[in-house]
């Protein structure tokens, strides 16, 4: 064996290297973890370090649950001593759909009954921990009551998705509300339902979280004001993520600047609105996911985005996400949510901003001009994504030209990541002429790569098109479209030839 086996960090690198085989290696899955078992297989050398990465991330109960003890008599100390050797090394629990049939439910627990109190938690050393439901099945065999016994102080990050809050029993439910007695030390804390407009457990959750006093990271349900108050007042937190419904609770006051990251989301424009128009905050970063029925059109929305630079600090603000989303389960309907008037009037006056993602909005309706508007006042923008991402079958002629990408690229001179649609098939405008200029007046060095998206182009503008981007982008070798293919592909050819 070669000497340099013989130093752990090296062969941790290793190792460490063969556990991403599962995420490149599509035709034999699980590659990786097969890899890392054979390894610890191989030598006494090899063997700690293998299984040290092997159990470091757990996604399934099945592996645990096969070297738990499960009996309904005494459990002899060897049994539990070979469970132990394993659960230490577990770092990250991840109990996506985690059902246990009740009768084996029922076995574990009469086991853990015999198990010596010095071992539990079970797992003392997960940091953290991710308890998912997907599917109303999956709470037939829920094993919520389980994570009282893994569960322990080293937790610091805790995530909880379930499909409906009521539909566990008052016992499971009860392990919730014990999770800051068994977790102490959580500093993020994320709990997501996916229906839950007959009940949202805003009280449920604002105990759990006041009981948490070195919590830094929060995403959850809308919680009373008294809660959000006493939160603010620690100033530990630094991101609070909201989702808001009908029945939910609104807060009125002050967000601390402490709060760098913040992120709301509700059921539609109006209810954005009256979140925005009882709250001031001053994020670094702020996401507004905004939810959209077949009804609503722009007007629903024009109150909403005048709400923004009056109450968002426009200074202080360096990143900036809107995003609709279906209000309906699997049924989008982005194509109701435009970039124009009165939400352009609103961007300008954020002119702090380094990151504009608006890749999941229509930009049809955007003119040369209105491009020229907007990137006139954002000129410190580094990333700006606009309409590529439009998923919507619903996709009208976009009215832009080529002239709006030299517009961005001529007044956001520090770009490095560049999403637009625009009509390849207008041809770009004449280069200038004026004394010291060459080309189209911009050119950015930083950008290498351009997402156009579903933007036309005809074949007659192919050679002029390539043209202009290697003089405006003299630096870009890759174009990523979701259309056109063939014609796209054609412009990128021509870059490389120069």
């Amino acid at each position: 064996m070669h000497h340099c086996l013989y130093i752990s960090e090296v062969l941790g690198l290793i190792f460490e290297s063969v556990r991403y085989w599962d995420d490149q290696c599509q035709r034999e899955p699980q590659v990786g973890k097969k890899t890392l078992a054979s390894l610890a297989r191989t030598c006494h050398l090899f063997s700690p370090p293998a299984l040290d990465i092997l159990w470091h991330d757990l996604y399934s109960f099945d592996p645990l649950l096969k070297i738990l003890p499960v009996a309904t008599y005494c459990v002899d100390d060897t049994q539990w001593l070979t469970f132990r050797k394993y659960a230490k090394r577990i770092k990250t629990l991840h109990g996506r759909e985690a059902r246990v049939p009740v009768r084996f439910k029922q076995e574990i627990v009469s086991s853990l009954q015999h198990c010596p109190k010095t071992y539990l938690p079970l797992l003392p050393n997960v940091t953290e921990l991710e308890w998912s439901e997907h599917s109303l099945s999956a709470i037939e065999d829920s094993g919520i009551s389980l994570l009282r016994y893994f569960a322990g102080p080293a937790v610091t990050t805790v995530t909880i998705s379930l499909v409906r809050w009521l539909a566990h029993s008052s016992a499971e439910l009860a392990v919730f509300a014990d999770l800051p007695r068994l977790c102490p030390n959580v500093t993020s804390f994320t709990v997501i339902l996916s229906f839950s407009w007959d009940y949202e457990p805003s009280r449920e959750v604002g105990r759990m979280v006041t009981q948490w006093p070195k919590l830094r990271k929060l995403q959850t349900c809308a919680i009373t004001q008294p809660v959000m108050d006493q939160l603010f007042t620690r100033r530990a937190l630094d991101t609070l993520s909201i989702d808001y419904h009908r029945s939910s609770p609104i807060y009125n006051g002050r967000i601390p600047d402490t709060v760098r990251k913040l992120s709301l989301g509700a059921d539609s424009p109006s209810l954005c609105t009256r979140f925005l128009e009882t709250v001031y905050a001053s994020p670094t970063r702020f996401r507004l996911l905004i939810g959209m029925n077949e009804g609503q059109e722009e007007p629903d929305t024009e109150e909403m985005f005048h709400l923004l630079p009056r109450r968002l600090d426009t200074s202080r603000l360096l990143s900036l996400t809107i995003r609709p989303r279906s209000s309906i389960i699997g049924i989008p309907l982005w194509h109701t949510l435009r970039l124009r008037e009165p939400l352009i009037s609103a961007l300008v006056e954020f002119t702090a901003l380094r990151e504009l993602d608006l890749d999941l909005l229509c930009t049809a309706q955007m003119s040369d001009a209105d491009y020229a508007r907007m990137a006139g006042s954002l000129i410190h923008l580094r990333s700006l994504k606009l309409g590529t991402a439009n998923p919507s079958i619903m996709r009208p002629w976009p009215a832009a030209s080529i002239g709006a990408v030299i517009s961005v690229l001529t007044y956001c001179k520090h770009l490095e990541t560049f999403h637009i649609v625009f009509d390849g098939s207008i041809p770009p405008p004449a280069p200038l002429g004026e004394p010291g200029c060459q080309g189209w007046g911009a050119s950015n060095r930083c950008l290498t790569k351009l997402r156009v998206g579903y933007s036309p182009i005809g074949d007659a503008t192919i050679n002029v098109i390539a043209s202009c981007f290697k003089s405006v982008m003299p630096c870009l070798v890759e174009i990523e479209r979701r259309d056109r293919e063939q014609e796209w592909r054609a412009v990128q050819n021509i870059l490389g030839s120069y």
